[in-house]
Protein backbone atom coordinates (compact mmCIF):
# COMPACT_ATOMS: atom_id res chain seq x y z
CA UNK A 1 0.00 0.00 0.00
CA UNK A 2 1.66 3.15 -0.91
CA UNK A 3 1.08 5.55 1.90
CA UNK A 4 -0.31 8.70 1.70
CA UNK A 5 1.72 11.65 3.04
CA UNK A 6 -0.68 14.74 2.69
CA UNK A 7 -2.39 15.59 5.84
CA UNK A 8 -5.53 15.42 6.49
CA UNK A 9 -6.14 19.09 7.97
CA UNK A 10 -3.82 20.84 4.78
CA UNK A 11 -6.36 23.23 3.34
CA UNK A 12 -7.09 23.11 -0.45
CA UNK A 13 -5.69 25.53 -2.19
CA UNK A 14 -5.93 26.97 -5.69
CA UNK A 15 -3.39 29.44 -7.45
CA UNK A 16 -5.50 31.68 -10.22
CA UNK A 17 -4.62 34.17 -12.37
CA UNK A 18 -5.92 37.11 -10.24
CA UNK A 19 -5.59 35.29 -6.52
CA UNK A 20 -4.59 32.70 -4.53
CA UNK A 21 -7.45 30.95 -2.18
CA UNK A 22 -6.96 28.61 0.21
CA UNK A 23 -9.60 26.77 2.33
CA UNK A 24 -8.62 24.87 5.54
CA UNK A 25 -10.48 21.84 6.37
CA UNK A 26 -11.84 20.75 9.41
CA UNK A 27 -9.56 18.55 11.51
CA UNK A 28 -9.97 15.01 11.22
CA UNK A 29 -9.45 14.39 14.95
CA UNK A 30 -11.33 16.85 16.98
CA UNK A 31 -10.54 17.17 20.82
CA UNK A 32 -13.70 18.32 22.66
CA UNK A 33 -13.10 19.09 25.91
CA UNK A 34 -11.20 17.19 29.13
CA UNK A 35 -13.55 14.95 30.73
CA UNK A 36 -14.64 15.10 34.61
CA UNK A 37 -13.78 12.27 36.45
CA UNK A 38 -16.99 10.25 38.21
CA UNK A 39 -16.71 8.97 41.66
CA UNK A 40 -15.29 5.76 40.43
CA UNK A 41 -12.72 7.80 38.98
CA UNK A 42 -13.39 7.13 35.77
CA UNK A 43 -13.63 9.56 32.97
CA UNK A 44 -16.99 10.48 31.61
CA UNK A 45 -17.18 9.17 27.61
CA UNK A 46 -19.57 11.59 25.76
CA UNK A 47 -20.05 15.12 24.76
CA UNK A 48 -23.10 15.60 26.81
CA UNK A 49 -20.79 14.60 29.70
CA UNK A 50 -19.04 16.73 33.01
CA UNK A 51 -16.05 18.27 31.98
CA UNK A 52 -13.21 20.28 33.63
CA UNK A 53 -12.71 23.70 32.05
CA UNK A 54 -9.36 24.64 33.81
CA UNK A 55 -7.51 22.67 36.35
CA UNK A 56 -5.70 23.47 39.30
CA UNK A 57 -2.10 21.48 40.15
CA UNK A 58 -1.50 21.89 44.19
CA UNK A 59 2.47 21.21 44.53
CA UNK A 60 1.95 20.73 48.14
CA UNK A 61 0.88 16.71 47.39
CA UNK A 62 0.72 16.63 44.08
CA UNK A 63 3.69 15.62 41.32
CA UNK A 64 1.95 15.16 38.24
CA UNK A 65 -1.16 16.41 36.28
CA UNK A 66 -3.04 14.05 34.42
CA UNK A 67 -5.77 15.14 31.85
CA UNK A 68 -8.74 13.32 29.91
CA UNK A 69 -8.95 14.69 26.55
CA UNK A 70 -12.18 13.32 24.67
CA UNK A 71 -11.37 12.76 21.31
CA UNK A 72 -13.80 12.51 18.49
CA UNK A 73 -13.11 11.08 14.91
CA UNK A 74 -15.07 13.40 12.48
CA UNK A 75 -14.93 11.76 9.52
CA UNK A 76 -17.44 10.21 7.83
CA UNK A 77 -17.14 6.16 7.14
CA UNK A 78 -15.32 5.53 3.58
CA UNK A 79 -17.25 2.64 2.59
CA UNK A 80 -15.10 -0.75 3.10
CA UNK A 81 -12.56 -0.69 0.32
CA UNK A 82 -10.51 -3.95 -0.55
CA UNK A 83 -7.26 -5.24 0.68
CA UNK A 84 -6.50 -7.40 -2.27
CA UNK A 85 -6.72 -11.24 -2.63
CA UNK A 86 -4.70 -13.60 -1.22
CA UNK A 87 -4.94 -14.80 2.45
CA UNK A 88 -4.47 -11.00 3.94
CA UNK A 89 -7.05 -10.11 0.99
CA UNK A 90 -10.68 -8.39 3.05
CA UNK A 91 -12.19 -5.60 3.32
CA UNK A 92 -11.73 -2.19 5.84
CA UNK A 93 -12.29 1.18 6.89
CA UNK A 94 -10.34 3.73 5.39
CA UNK A 95 -11.47 6.57 7.64
CA UNK A 96 -10.48 4.10 11.03
CA UNK A 97 -7.23 5.97 12.92
CA UNK A 98 -4.56 4.71 14.62
CA UNK A 99 -3.33 6.82 17.02
CA UNK A 100 0.48 7.57 17.44
CA UNK A 101 1.25 10.48 19.63
CA UNK A 102 0.09 13.48 21.42
CA UNK A 103 2.49 16.60 21.73
CA UNK A 104 1.83 18.72 24.86
CA UNK A 105 3.32 22.21 25.13
CA UNK A 106 3.07 25.08 27.88
CA UNK A 107 2.64 28.29 27.06
CA UNK A 108 4.26 29.81 29.81
CA UNK A 109 3.20 34.37 29.81
CA UNK A 110 5.03 34.44 33.79
CA UNK A 111 8.97 36.28 33.06
CA UNK A 112 9.67 33.32 36.26
CA UNK A 113 12.88 31.49 34.93
CA UNK A 114 12.43 28.84 37.03
CA UNK A 115 8.71 28.37 36.27
CA UNK A 116 9.98 28.53 32.26
CA UNK A 117 12.44 25.91 32.29
CA UNK A 118 10.35 23.66 34.17
CA UNK A 119 7.60 23.66 31.47
CA UNK A 120 10.25 24.59 28.29
CA UNK A 121 10.33 20.90 26.67
CA UNK A 122 7.52 20.07 24.19
CA UNK A 123 6.61 16.60 25.06
CA UNK A 124 5.45 13.75 22.72
CA UNK A 125 3.67 10.97 24.16
CA UNK A 126 3.51 7.74 22.48
CA UNK A 127 -0.46 6.72 22.26
CA UNK A 128 -2.04 3.55 21.27
CA UNK A 129 -5.84 2.29 20.17
CA UNK A 130 -7.93 3.37 17.02
CA UNK A 131 -10.85 5.31 16.61
CA UNK A 132 -14.01 4.55 14.08
CA UNK A 133 -15.01 7.27 11.75
CA UNK A 134 -17.59 9.08 14.27
CA UNK A 135 -16.62 7.64 16.97
CA UNK A 136 -15.41 9.17 20.01
CA UNK A 137 -12.87 7.98 23.73
CA UNK A 138 -11.19 9.82 26.36
CA UNK A 139 -7.35 9.17 26.02
CA UNK A 140 -5.13 9.47 29.91
CA UNK A 141 -2.61 11.98 29.36
CA UNK A 142 -0.04 13.17 31.99
CA UNK A 143 0.51 16.47 30.99
CA UNK A 144 3.38 17.25 33.60
CA UNK A 145 5.58 14.31 34.83
CA UNK A 146 7.04 13.46 37.86
CA UNK A 147 10.41 15.03 36.48
CA UNK A 148 8.65 18.48 35.69
CA UNK A 149 6.86 18.26 38.96
CA UNK A 150 9.77 17.82 40.77
CA UNK A 151 11.14 21.12 39.17
CA UNK A 152 8.09 22.88 39.93
CA UNK A 153 7.88 22.08 43.69
CA UNK A 154 11.77 23.83 43.70
CA UNK A 155 10.43 26.58 42.60
CA UNK A 156 11.63 29.24 45.01
CA UNK A 157 8.08 31.25 44.78
CA UNK A 158 6.05 28.11 45.17
CA UNK A 159 8.09 27.31 48.68
CA UNK A 160 5.42 30.02 49.83
CA UNK A 161 2.03 28.88 50.22
CA UNK A 162 -0.66 30.70 49.07
CA UNK A 163 1.86 31.56 46.15
CA UNK A 164 0.47 30.42 42.19
CA UNK A 165 1.01 30.59 38.59
CA UNK A 166 -1.18 30.55 35.57
CA UNK A 167 0.08 28.62 32.37
CA UNK A 168 -1.82 27.37 29.63
CA UNK A 169 -1.50 23.68 28.27
CA UNK A 170 -1.11 23.10 24.52
CA UNK A 171 -2.55 19.66 23.73
CA UNK A 172 -2.57 18.15 19.79
CA UNK A 173 -3.24 14.24 18.91
CA UNK A 174 -1.92 12.91 15.66
CA UNK A 175 -2.53 9.84 14.22
CA UNK A 176 -3.00 7.43 10.66
CA UNK A 177 -6.10 6.62 8.87
CA UNK A 178 -5.78 2.33 7.90
CA UNK A 179 -5.62 3.95 4.11
CA UNK A 180 -2.75 5.78 5.13
CA UNK A 181 -3.42 9.30 5.67
CA UNK A 182 -1.59 11.59 8.48
CA UNK A 183 -4.00 12.88 10.41
CA UNK A 184 -3.98 15.54 13.33
CA UNK A 185 -6.30 17.25 15.69
CA UNK A 186 -6.83 20.48 16.66
CA UNK A 187 -4.62 22.37 19.23
CA UNK A 188 -6.85 22.68 22.51
CA UNK A 189 -5.80 24.77 25.10
CA UNK A 190 -5.99 24.20 28.88
CA UNK A 191 -5.22 26.65 31.24
CA UNK A 192 -4.03 25.17 34.21
CA UNK A 193 -3.13 26.67 37.70
CA UNK A 194 0.12 25.80 39.68
CA UNK A 195 0.19 26.17 43.35
CA UNK A 196 1.27 25.70 46.56
CA UNK A 197 -1.57 25.57 49.58
CA UNK A 198 -4.79 26.42 47.28
CA UNK A 199 -6.72 23.25 47.67
CA UNK A 200 -6.06 22.10 51.36
CA UNK A 201 -9.06 22.28 53.02
CA UNK A 202 -9.86 22.66 56.97
CA UNK A 203 -12.89 20.89 57.77
CA UNK A 204 -14.35 21.53 61.47
CA UNK A 205 -13.80 18.05 62.21
CA UNK A 206 -10.52 18.26 61.90
CA UNK A 207 -9.91 21.12 64.41
CA UNK A 208 -8.84 20.11 68.07
CA UNK A 209 -11.11 22.53 70.26
CA UNK A 210 -8.40 22.24 73.21
CA UNK A 211 -5.17 23.17 70.66
CA UNK A 212 -4.12 26.51 69.41
CA UNK A 213 -7.40 27.76 66.93
CA UNK A 214 -7.37 26.57 64.27
CA UNK A 215 -5.76 23.97 63.50
CA UNK A 216 -5.27 20.38 62.56
CA UNK A 217 -4.62 18.46 64.99
CA UNK A 218 -7.91 16.40 65.71
CA UNK A 219 -6.47 12.89 66.82
CA UNK A 220 -7.64 10.07 64.92
CA UNK A 221 -7.08 6.29 65.62
CA UNK A 222 -4.13 4.46 65.43
CA UNK A 223 -5.47 2.14 62.58
CA UNK A 224 -6.64 5.03 60.34
CA UNK A 225 -10.36 4.40 61.03
CA UNK A 226 -12.02 7.62 61.60
CA UNK A 227 -10.17 8.33 57.94
CA UNK A 228 -11.96 5.95 56.17
CA UNK A 229 -14.75 8.53 55.72
CA UNK A 230 -12.69 11.29 54.24
CA UNK A 231 -12.63 11.50 50.00
CA UNK A 232 -8.70 11.04 49.44
CA UNK A 233 -10.05 11.94 45.57
CA UNK A 234 -9.00 10.15 42.62
CA UNK A 235 -5.51 12.44 42.04
CA UNK A 236 -5.01 14.07 45.29
CA UNK A 237 -4.03 17.89 44.68
CA UNK A 238 -5.43 17.67 41.51
CA UNK A 239 -8.43 20.02 41.21
CA UNK A 240 -10.16 18.59 44.17
CA UNK A 241 -9.98 20.08 47.47
CA UNK A 242 -7.48 18.13 49.98
CA UNK A 243 -8.47 17.17 53.78
CA UNK A 244 -6.17 19.38 55.74
CA UNK A 245 -5.65 15.50 57.57
CA UNK A 246 -5.01 13.63 54.16
CA UNK A 247 -2.16 16.22 53.52
CA UNK A 248 -0.52 15.76 56.56
CA UNK A 249 -0.62 11.70 55.71
CA UNK A 250 0.90 12.38 52.18
CA UNK A 251 3.61 15.12 52.97
CA UNK A 252 4.62 12.64 55.86
CA UNK A 253 4.58 9.61 52.74
CA UNK A 254 6.97 11.56 50.99
CA UNK A 255 9.45 12.51 53.49
CA UNK A 256 8.23 15.23 54.96
CA UNK A 257 9.63 16.03 58.55
CA UNK A 258 7.60 17.18 61.42
CA UNK A 259 8.22 20.58 60.82
CA UNK A 260 7.34 20.68 57.22
CA UNK A 261 3.99 18.69 57.69
CA UNK A 262 3.13 21.24 60.17
CA UNK A 263 4.14 23.89 57.55
CA UNK A 264 2.23 22.33 54.80
CA UNK A 265 -0.95 21.60 56.04
CA UNK A 266 -2.05 23.50 59.37
CA UNK A 267 -3.80 26.40 58.96
CA UNK A 268 -1.74 29.45 58.63
CA UNK A 269 -2.09 31.47 61.78
CA UNK A 270 -2.50 35.55 60.85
Amino acid sequence: MVRNRMRWRLGICGVLVLSLACVEQTPALFIVHNSALNENCQPTQSAAGESVRRGTMDVTVADTYRMFPLVENVMSPSGSASLGGGSAGGDYEGNRVTFQSAKVSFHVRDTNQQLRQCLIATREIGISGTLEPGGSRTVELEIINQNQGACLKSIALLQQRGYSFEVEAEIQFFGMTTSGTDVESNLFIYPLEICRGCLIEFPLDANDPDDVQPNCRREYDATGDDLEDIDMGCFPGQDDGVDCRICKILVAAAGGREDEVEQSCEPRIY
